[in-house]
């Protein structure tokens, strides 16, 4: 991946968003390389700071600094802002799991405190780490190293090769000669791929398998592209999918790429490398996620008889669930937010709860108490 694309993009998306404030990102060498890391940590802590920095230090200039050596194979990304900073001895705690500063507190009350705890996770688990110190203006510059391989030099803006690795990937249309064109291009690319025949029983035998990636044709016979990728999501399969379809209707949520018919070699193997790379992301998150289920459903009990705290917490819950691919549980908290915000009857608090104990479960939490409903 070109890191450089994927910070340029978040910060432009951050300036989109708050066109009010200075978010600076110091520009790129004029050789580019494509890099080893992982993806997930750099996006998610890059994310997680600046939207720090916008809420706890309004007014102040936001500066994102990201260098890469080739030398000592790492990445450093800082964040840092020009407001009124961390003591010593808050800095030491920052990092812990529901920590917040007093000042934090006081302007949001209804925080959990576990982003910097969920960035430190992420990157412990792809050996890299964070820390806080001062900016030379006085406020908060947060700092995160991650292991990173160099790849081959790219002159210009955007770096571009497809990188399936070993995955593997399931093609799947009701067109043999395209299944098998897709399939040789793909093993050219160094992929594990094979064909998989539409029909009976296609989504149980895609879950009982262990492809990581599916090239799912739109149109096979008596059902649909769309609708196995909707069955698949509602399963909790966290694997990638490529939509391969020969118009132009937007795809349901969960398809991670949707590729126009006929498609070159070279689009097949970008998108099954980018899919690839969502799953990987789906998995990364889960395993962060995983460690907080338990406390998002004691949150939301305690928070179901004040309405405005419930949206909070339902609005943060929204977001790392959509972000491990738990859509149906994502969508339930977003009618939890939705219906306090909109004062449309009692909330379905009890039913997400439910959802996140039986993510619990499946993830090895223990509550002998749980009665939460079963979920496939």
């Amino acid at each position: 991946m070109d890191p450089w694309e994927a910070v340029g993009g978040l910060v432009e998306e951050f300036g989109d968003a708050h066109p009010d404030r200075r978010i600076i990102l110091n520009p790129p060498p004029a050789v580019r390389r494509e890099w080893r890391l992982d993806r997930l940590a750099l996006t998610q802590t890059l994310a997680n700071w600046v939207t720090n920095a916008l809420r706890h230090a309004p007014g102040s200039e936001v500066r994102v600094r990201l260098r890469l050596g080739a030398a000592r194979r790492e990445l450093r990304l800082e964040v840092e802002d020009d407001g009124e900073g961390l003591a010593p001895e808050d800095r030491r705690r920052a990092f812990d799991p529901g920590w917040r500063a007093e000042t934090s507190r006081a302007r949001h009350p209804q925080g959990r405190g576990l982003g910097l705890s969920i960035v430190r996770h992420l990157a412990t688990a792809a050996g890299g780490n964070v820390s806080v110190g001062s900016s030379r203006t006085g406020g908060c510059r947060f700092s995160l190293t991650l292991p990173a391989t160099p790849g081959r030099a790219t002159r210009g803006a955007k770096a571009h090769r497809a990188d399936v690795g070993r995955a593997r990937v399931a093609v799947i249309d009701d067109d043999a000669t395209s299944s098998a064109v897709a399939v040789i291009g793909l093993r050219a690319e160094g992929a594990a791929a094979e064909t998989l025949r539409p029909g009976r029983g296609l989504v149980r035998r895609i879950l009982d398998g262990r492809w990581e990636v599916l090239l799912l044709d739109r149109r096979l016979g008596s059902t649909s592209g769309d609708r196995v990728a909707r069955r698949l999501r509602a399963a909790g399969w966290a694997g990638g999918i490529v939509l391969w379809s020969g118009d132009g209707r937007p795809p349901p949520a969960g398809v991670d790429a949707c590729l126009r018919k006929p498609a070159s070699r070279r689009e097949i193997a970008e998108a099954v490398a980018l899919a690839a790379a969502c799953a990987a992301d789906r998995r990364a998150a889960r395993r962060v996620l995983a460690r907080e289920l338990g406390a998002g459903a004691a949150a939301l009990e305690a928070a179901s008889v004040d309405p405005n705290r419930l949206r909070a917490v339902a609005h943060r819950l929204a977001g790392a669930l959509g972000l491990a691919g738990h859509l149906w549980a994502a969508r339930r908290a977003q009618a939890v937010e939705r219906a306090c915000e909109r004062g449309w009857g009692e909330p379905p608090w009890r039913e997400l709860i439910g959802d996140l104990r039986a993510l619990a479960k499946g993830a090895g939490w223990k509550d002998a108490t749980d009665k939460g409903p079963a979920r496939p």
